[in-house]
């Protein structure tokens, strides 16, 4: 991406700002390549959709509203996300500071609520699937309700922590983060035990 310089810079400054636009390009890449994955998914299980969940029973009308909620709400806010760091906005249209830190703690929540969503559909799934064992049952709800509370508890807490860290990057053309946190390794730190936890007990089961 060419942009001309307008005043004199020092070797160390160039070499920042270059790095800063080298981790913004990658950055762009890998968000993209993870939102075409998921729309490509999206198309391949489409009709899979329509056939269990549009034309399902009455009685699973609750968990069709969550799963199709879930399914298309992910996109939406990927695709705000991706049009919020694509690059190519006129200077006019960019993000100020406090547009990101409401962009980027508005999106980091309803991250968290997905997750949240996406795990409650499991868990009755599985329940499902072993006939409503109760032993099951209580095991799913217990570690469902410890992984997902540590997770709020601790994305609160990032969030609080690193809200007043969001900035608009004029070199980057993207919203970053000049802070950083060390509850962001314990938001993923709860979901994988607890999936590990249920995989050994039923595999053992």
């Amino acid at each position: 991406m060419a942009f001309t310089l307008n005043r004199n810079i020092t070797p160390e400054e160039l070499l920042a700002d270059t790095q800063i636009m080298r981790n913004a390009t990658w950055t762009r890449y890998l968000s993209l390549a993870g939102l075409v994955v998921l729309l490509y998914d999206h198309t391949l299980t489409f009709g899979m959709e329509v056939q269990f969940m549009w034309k399902s029973t009455p009685n699973q009308t609750a968990t069709k509203i969550l799963f199709l909620c879930n399914r298309y709400f992910v996109p939406v806010v990927l695709l705000v996300l991706a049009h919020s760091m694509c690059g190519f906005l006129p200077v006019e249209h960019h993000y100020d500071d406090k547009g990101c830190a409401i962009l980027m703690t508005i999106s980091s929540s309803l991250a968290i609520i997905s997750m949240g969503v996406e795990n409650f559909l499991i868990l009755t799934r599985v329940t499902a699937l072993w006939d409503h064992n109760k032993m099951a049952t209580r095991l799913m709800l217990i570690l469902y309700t410890l992984s997902y509370g540590c997770t709020v508890i601790t994305s609160v807490i990032t969030i609080l922590h690193i809200s007043d860290g969001f900035v608009y990057s004029r070199v980057g053309r993207l919203c970053v983060s000049t802070k950083t946190s060390p509850e962001l390794v314990a938001i993923w730190i709860a979901p994988v035990c607890k999936r590990f936890s249920l995989f050994f007990y039923f595999t053992d089961a």
